[in-house]
């Protein structure tokens, strides 16, 4: 029995490096692959056979191995290197923690964050098509609808804040193209025109107000300013209404700033040069997503054309107790036995690495890592096939020495 289990010995080996060539094969071929994580195998030697030692001098115990098996593999825990993408929605995680995935009965972690919105505005993993689990109260539930966030709703301007110099030694002075909102959210190209009145009162300014086609929307409105050359109480500010065809009207003031401040419109003499301008007006126009981001903390922002921001959602991040607990299933996706261990949070709080968006984490397979343990296996491999072949040479001649008896 001695030469035919020698047999199965090496040709437990040759199972056991084809088993090992494998899952080298496996980690080679998905070096590319986004946040994969590459496995190693765990070889175990077989059950020992006892016998009784031959030697003339002592008698001992002699112990056998049966050969080599594999009993696992193990999942390798190190992050792969970010790289950075073009994706506005791409999302990599610098640290502890995995994204979830969601379908309607099956939940999922992974480290990939090719994330992208699909056509029912939700916020998806590009591969899988799962939902991108929400961080809502604390807790990981719901999804990242950007259907309520497609378009900034516009707001009327109700108040235009003026700066610099209204100069006494002018006899007028004109600002052009003012834009405002209307109460449609449309934009209007005002003019505001101040006409210096100092000859009725000192300090006295009329203020007059035209639309882009020159015509007077208001007219014989009076600002003052006090000996100081700062704006006078009751007299600081204007308001008018704007009403273009086919617009509901809304009511806007013209303010110059605080009575008896210097931090906005002043009133001194600069020659018949003045310099007031428009600092601000609080009107936002109807505006579309311009692009998306993703914070550190996971929360996804929209940035519109009329330069409003909102946040669409956030991102809940996922914590194991150990990597131990991971069950691979596809596309780089991981499985737990259970869900209700799992410490849920957001990107960079304590426990959870940040969140770095228009990045992916790659793959942490190490090439020349592979291919030494690929030498290993092949020689591993060729020396279990010439055990079997020596063994197979002395079962022969055994079998010819039987039969010339």
């Amino acid at each position: 029995m001695g030469l035919f289990s020698s047999i199965y010995t090496g040709l437990s080996g040759l199972v056991a490096f084809s088993k090992g060539l494998n899952v080298i094969s496996n980690n080679v071929t998905n070096i590319n692959t986004p946040g994969f994580r590459g496995s190693d195998i765990l070889f175990r030697d077989l059950l020992y056979k006892q016998g009784i030692g031959v030697n003339t001098d002592t008698e001992g115990q002699e112990q056998i191995g049966q050969g080599v098996a594999t009993r696992d593999t193990r999942l390798r825990t190190t992050p792969g290197d970010i790289q950075e993408t073009r994706g506005q929605t791409d999302a990599a995680i610098n640290g502890n923690g995995f994204f979830l995935l969601r379908d309607q009965s099956n939940t999922f972690l992974t480290r990939v964050g090719q994330f992208e919105f699909n056509d029912d505005g939700i916020l998806v993993d590009s591969a899988s098509g799962l939902s991108v689990v929400a961080l809502n109260s604390g807790a990981a539930q719901g999804n990242i609808d950007i259907g309520d966030f497609r378009i900034s709703p516009p707001t009327a301007t109700t108040e235009i804040l003026l700066e610099n110099n209204l100069s006494t030694g002018s006899t007028d002075h004109t600002i052009d193209n003012v834009e405002v909102v209307d109460a449609n959210g449309g934009r209007q190209v005002l003019e505001i025109r101040f006409i210096n009145n100092a000859s009725v009162l000192a300090g006295s300014w009329l203020v007059e107000v035209r639309d882009a086609t020159g015509a007077v929307i208001d007219s014989g409105d009076e600002v003052r300013f006090q000996a100081n050359g700062t704006p006078a109480s009751a007299f600081n500010t204007v308001e008018f209404t704007l009403s273009p065809a086919n617009t509901p009207a809304s009511q806007i003031t013209i303010n110059l700033g605080d009575p008896g401040a210097f931090g906005a419109v002043t009133s001194f003499s600069s020659g018949s040069t003045s310099n007031t301008a428009v600092r601000s007006q609080d009107g936002v126009a109807l505006g579309s997503v311009l692009n998306v981001a993703i914070a550190v903390n996971g929360e996804v922002v929209a940035n519109y054309t009329n330069g409003e921001t909102a946040t669409i959602g956030q991102i809940a991040l996922a914590s194991v107790a150990t990597d131990a607990d991971l069950q691979p299933v596809r596309d780089a996706l991981f499985t737990v036995a259970d869900f209700s261990a799992l410490e849920i949070g957001e990107g960079g709080s304590v426990g959870f690495g940040q969140i770095l968006g228009g990045s992916i984490e790659a793959s942490n397979v190490e090439l020349s890592e592979e291919f030494t343990d690929l030498i290993i296996v092949q020689r591993g491999f060729q020396s279990s096939s010439q055990v079997l072949s020596v063994s197979n040479e002395m079962v022969e001649q055994l079998l010819e020495m039987d039969s010339r008896r």
